[in-house]
Protein backbone atom coordinates (compact mmCIF):
# COMPACT_ATOMS: atom_id res chain seq x y z
CA UNK A 1 0.00 0.00 0.00
CA UNK A 2 1.39 3.29 -0.46
CA UNK A 3 2.64 5.13 1.91
CA UNK A 4 2.15 8.57 0.57
CA UNK A 5 -0.77 10.81 -1.08
CA UNK A 6 -0.60 13.63 -3.72
CA UNK A 7 -2.13 16.98 -2.40
CA UNK A 8 -3.48 19.97 -5.16
CA UNK A 9 -4.89 22.76 -4.47
CA UNK A 10 -8.38 23.18 -3.39
CA UNK A 11 -8.71 25.20 -7.15
CA UNK A 12 -6.46 23.51 -9.32
CA UNK A 13 -5.67 24.87 -12.85
CA UNK A 14 -6.21 22.42 -15.27
CA UNK A 15 -2.07 21.90 -15.69
CA UNK A 16 -1.86 20.75 -12.30
CA UNK A 17 -5.04 18.85 -11.96
CA UNK A 18 -3.46 16.68 -15.17
CA UNK A 19 -0.13 15.99 -13.70
CA UNK A 20 -1.42 14.90 -10.39
CA UNK A 21 -3.78 12.64 -12.41
CA UNK A 22 -0.73 11.57 -14.64
CA UNK A 23 1.08 10.45 -11.63
CA UNK A 24 -1.55 9.00 -9.78
CA UNK A 25 -1.74 6.41 -12.82
CA UNK A 26 1.86 5.79 -13.28
CA UNK A 27 2.04 5.43 -9.66
CA UNK A 28 -0.63 2.76 -10.10
CA UNK A 29 0.50 1.07 -13.06
CA UNK A 30 4.15 0.27 -11.11
CA UNK A 31 2.59 -1.28 -7.32
CA UNK A 32 -0.64 -1.57 -8.43
CA UNK A 33 -2.40 0.32 -5.34
CA UNK A 34 -4.17 3.90 -6.36
CA UNK A 35 -2.41 7.09 -4.17
CA UNK A 36 -4.94 9.09 -2.86
CA UNK A 37 -5.25 12.70 -4.88
CA UNK A 38 -6.36 15.62 -1.82
CA UNK A 39 -7.93 18.53 -3.40
CA UNK A 40 -6.44 21.24 -1.11
CA UNK A 41 -6.25 19.11 2.03
CA UNK A 42 -3.11 18.91 4.16
CA UNK A 43 -1.62 15.50 4.41
CA UNK A 44 -0.68 13.12 6.93
CA UNK A 45 1.49 10.85 5.40
CA UNK A 46 4.31 12.19 2.91
CA UNK A 47 3.43 13.86 -0.06
CA UNK A 48 3.71 15.00 -3.79
CA UNK A 49 2.98 18.85 -3.82
CA UNK A 50 1.80 19.09 -7.54
CA UNK A 51 1.41 22.72 -8.62
CA UNK A 52 0.54 25.50 -6.15
CA UNK A 53 -0.38 24.45 -3.05
CA UNK A 54 0.40 26.10 0.64
CA UNK A 55 3.91 24.00 1.03
CA UNK A 56 5.01 25.42 -2.74
CA UNK A 57 4.16 28.67 -1.42
CA UNK A 58 5.59 28.48 1.89
CA UNK A 59 8.76 28.10 -0.04
CA UNK A 60 8.15 30.53 -2.49
CA UNK A 61 7.51 27.91 -5.31
CA UNK A 62 4.29 29.40 -7.69
CA UNK A 63 3.84 28.99 -11.56
CA UNK A 64 2.98 32.02 -11.62
CA UNK A 65 6.40 33.08 -10.66
CA UNK A 66 8.35 30.85 -13.31
CA UNK A 67 8.61 31.15 -16.79
CA UNK A 68 7.03 28.75 -19.24
CA UNK A 69 7.51 25.26 -19.36
CA UNK A 70 10.40 25.98 -16.37
CA UNK A 71 9.74 23.48 -13.48
CA UNK A 72 11.00 22.82 -9.92
CA UNK A 73 11.46 19.28 -8.20
CA UNK A 74 11.80 19.87 -4.41
CA UNK A 75 12.72 17.58 -1.51
CA UNK A 76 10.46 20.22 1.55
CA UNK A 77 11.16 17.29 4.49
CA UNK A 78 9.31 14.16 3.75
CA UNK A 79 7.62 15.78 0.71
CA UNK A 80 8.49 16.90 -2.64
CA UNK A 81 7.16 19.47 -4.90
CA UNK A 82 6.80 19.45 -8.34
CA UNK A 83 5.58 22.94 -9.37
CA UNK A 84 6.21 24.60 -12.94
CA UNK A 85 5.35 27.81 -15.42
CA UNK A 86 1.72 26.82 -16.44
CA UNK A 87 -0.96 28.47 -18.53
CA UNK A 88 -3.86 28.91 -16.17
CA UNK A 89 -6.36 29.28 -19.26
CA UNK A 90 -5.34 25.45 -20.74
CA UNK A 91 -8.02 23.14 -20.88
CA UNK A 92 -7.86 19.51 -21.06
CA UNK A 93 -8.13 19.07 -24.33
CA UNK A 94 -5.02 21.83 -24.59
CA UNK A 95 -3.08 19.77 -22.46
CA UNK A 96 -3.67 16.52 -24.37
CA UNK A 97 -2.48 18.18 -27.49
CA UNK A 98 0.34 20.22 -26.01
CA UNK A 99 -0.77 22.91 -28.46
CA UNK A 100 1.60 25.40 -27.65
CA UNK A 101 0.75 26.41 -23.90
CA UNK A 102 3.25 26.14 -21.33
CA UNK A 103 2.73 23.21 -19.01
CA UNK A 104 5.82 23.59 -16.92
CA UNK A 105 4.34 21.30 -14.25
CA UNK A 106 3.74 18.65 -15.95
CA UNK A 107 6.64 18.44 -17.78
CA UNK A 108 8.36 18.42 -14.08
CA UNK A 109 6.03 15.50 -13.35
CA UNK A 110 7.34 13.32 -16.58
CA UNK A 111 10.29 14.63 -15.62
CA UNK A 112 10.36 13.24 -11.99
CA UNK A 113 8.60 9.77 -13.16
CA UNK A 114 11.69 9.53 -15.74
CA UNK A 115 14.64 10.05 -13.26
CA UNK A 116 12.75 7.56 -10.97
CA UNK A 117 13.03 4.84 -13.77
CA UNK A 118 10.14 5.03 -15.91
CA UNK A 119 10.58 4.94 -19.60
CA UNK A 120 8.64 5.17 -22.68
CA UNK A 121 8.73 3.34 -25.65
CA UNK A 122 7.07 3.02 -29.12
CA UNK A 123 6.47 -0.06 -31.40
CA UNK A 124 8.59 1.31 -33.91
Amino acid sequence: IPQFNIVIAAKPTNAARYAAEELQHHFYLAPGKKVQILRGKKSTLPAFHIGETPLSRRFGVSPDLMSPEHFVIARAGQDIIISGGDDAKATRGNIQSIAGFPLGTLYGVYEFLEYAGCRYFCQS
